[in-house]
């Protein structure tokens, strides 16, 4: 299971923070997929609501025990975090840095291999993953592409904050401009 990467400049394209790598990775280590499960919720009237729900369903072996697990994702979060991400990198360093995150997880893997658990047949699979999803998180600087970002959706928040004639909201969003 692949991260999917829009090619575009969507904001799709930014939602992941580096926590939220990391647990997505955690989930595969735990032999975890994302499955579609079905929901069920009581409405207000009494009615009955299903629907499909998208959760973390546990479909094979974990990969590693859980003290394994825990020291592979601080090793990768050391690499995955916002001061990443607010940089201005070059491709050439992004990759250089996905080499390095890689390199680091390969190293603590070999050198735990015992103690956390991992068996050789689950080695590829591991870091074909951590490759999936640590390479388009390191694309994220490029071209202060994060920083763009965040500017973006901070002038949109201003601009919800503000009325037409430039006066400030007073207390909300639908409060009178004052």
């Amino acid at each position: 299971m692949g991260l999917f990467v829009p090619e575009d400049n969507s904001d799709m394209r930014w939602s992941l923070q580096g926590e939220d790598i990391v647990l997505i990775f955690e989930h595969i280590l735990k032999g975890e997929s994302l499955t579609q499960v079905p929901k069920e919720e009581v409405l207000p009237n009494g009615e009955k609501n299903t629907y499909m729900d998208i959760a973390w369903v546990k479909t094979g072996e974990q990969l590693l025990y859980d003290t394994g697990i825990q020291q592979v994702s601080t090793c990768i979060y050391s690499f995955l975090n916002r001061n990443t991400y607010l940089s201005n990198l070059s491709e050439m360093r992004s990759m250089m840095l996905a080499r390095d995150t890689l390199l680091a997880v390969n190293k603590k893997l070999f050198v735990d291999a015992e103690k956390m658990g991992l068996k050789a047949e689950d080695y590829e699979h591991i870091m074909t993953e951590l490759e999936d999803l640590v390479i388009p998180a390191l694309l994220r600087p490029l071209e202060e592409g994060e920083r763009k970002f965040q500017a973006k959706r901070g002038q949109e928040y201003k601009q919800i904050n503000t009325s037409g004639s430039g006066a400030q909201m007073q207390g909300g969003l639908f409060q009178q401009a004052r």
